[in-house]
């Protein structure tokens, strides 16, 4: 099993297989339609999902608010880093004003940090409702845990309190706030003495942790991925990803599921979506829909394997799919607290940046000035954004 931030690494060689992939054709936009291949996916699933409408893209979007980057390589404001990679965490506005790093070499302990052997970064990154703080994890040789600053980078605190850090026997990853902020999901991982992953919920005001037994897998079969909350805070989104470890690579093996779980560990059963890798889920602010992608780009891009990634929204109650880009190159969903649908283009041949688009697919717009790339060796990779939920000025 890789250890949970392995996914770095390999991020720049991903870049070089998505421009060089065989058969990708040129997309003007996400939105841009690819009959020939849209048709040869969607025979293969079982519940074949309706195409939106392609949109016609408008090139700049000012909101109002911080967008968060999980990011990699080169920093992020066109600056030489000292180790391309190490993970960093960035905030920017809409229109690419007030670009900075989050927590700028912090934490500095002896297993996060330059002191940390093996130190990978900041990644797994989440806003708390507010708009205030933000989560997210490090990865060492020593550790994985979990910890919380603010928006004004304060200096982060530790949430990850109860794992032996300095034996690595268990880490915490993917941090999700609840609606209320009063908890924190979060994918447990143990890996001594039997290997295994859980949802795990954290109350941030006594500490104490709730394991979801009901979710528990057995790497190295499988791992779960990013959970998410439901917006009335009583249920939980996730997927479980099948591994290959025959060769060591820990490679995707099939198709991922969708999964959702009472917040309670009760009624756990799967998203259908027959057919679809499917990964990253989000649910919609009003609880109608749950977005996600195919091949979600923290599993398949970590091990060199190809992904394709489209987004989709589907209802909770598995019905009403509807694939919503036809790119091959559209991933990461998340939502605005307003209803939109905030995703990153990874075409490295034709603009790679982050978009924004109705609950619908239409109303496509490209988030920031065009010298505002996701993919490039000058200013690093950023595959993960996430808007500040109260779109604070």
């Amino acid at each position: 099993m890789l250890k949970d931030g392995g996914w770095i690494a390999a991020i720049a060689g991903f870049v070089v297989i998505a421009a060089a992939c065989a058969g990708s054709p040129p997309v003007a936009s996400p939105g841009g339609s690819q009959a020939t291949r849209t048709t040869a996916k969607a025979s293969s699933v079982g519940i074949a999902p309706t195409a939106a409408s392609a949109a016609s893209p408008t090139q700049t979007a000012v909101r109002p608010g911080y967008i968060l980057l999980e990011h990699v390589g080169n920093n992020a404001d066109g600056t030489v880093a000292a180790d391309t990679e190490v993970g960093t965490l960035w905030l920017v506005k809409a229109d690419g004003s007030d670009l900075h790093q989050v927590a700028a070499g912090q934490p500095d302990t002896l297993f996060a940090g330059s002191r940390a052997t093996g130190y990978n970064g900041k990644l797994g990154a989440a806003w708390s409702p507010d708009g205030v703080h933000i989560a997210f994890q490090t990865e060492s040789d020593a550790a994985t845990p979990i910890w919380e600053t603010d928006v004004n980078s304060a200096a982060p605190r530790l949430l990850s309190t109860d794992c032996e850090r300095l034996k690595w026997t268990c880490g915490d990853i993917w941090p999700a706030y609840s609606p209320d902020g009063k908890l924190l999901a979060f994918d447990r991982r143990t890996f001594d003495p039997d290997p295994s992953g859980v949802i795990a919920i954290r109350d941030l005001a006594t500490g104490k942790v709730t394991l979801l037994e009901s979710t528990r897998q057995g790497p190295p079969n499988q791992e779960l991925g990013r959970a998410a909350w439901s917006p009335n805070g009583k249920q939980l989104a996730y997927y479980v990803v099948p591994k290959d470890t025959a060769g060591g690579d820990d490679a995707p093996l099939g198709t991922s599921v969708i999964y959702v779980v009472n917040a309670d560990g009760t009624g756990v059963h799967t998203l259908e979506t027959p057919g679809l890798a499917a990964g990253d889920p989000a649910w919609s602010p009003d609880g109608s829909l749950i977005v996600f992608s195919t091949t979600p780009l923290h599993e398949w891009e970590s091990t060199g394997v190809e992904p394709f990634p489209n987004v989709y929204v589907i209802r909770p109650d598995g019905t009403g799919l509807v694939q919503l880009t036809h790119d091959y190159a559209s991933a990461s969903p998340s939502w605005t607290s307003d209803g939109k649908i905030l995703f990153s283009n990874v075409d490295n041949d034709h603009d790679p940046a982050l978009w924004l688009m109705d609950a619908d697919g239409s109303n496509l717009t490209r988030i920031g000035p065009g010298s505002m790339r996701l993919l490039s060796a000058a200013t690093g990779y950023t595959f993960y954004a996430h808007w500040q939920p109260t779109l604070l000025p």
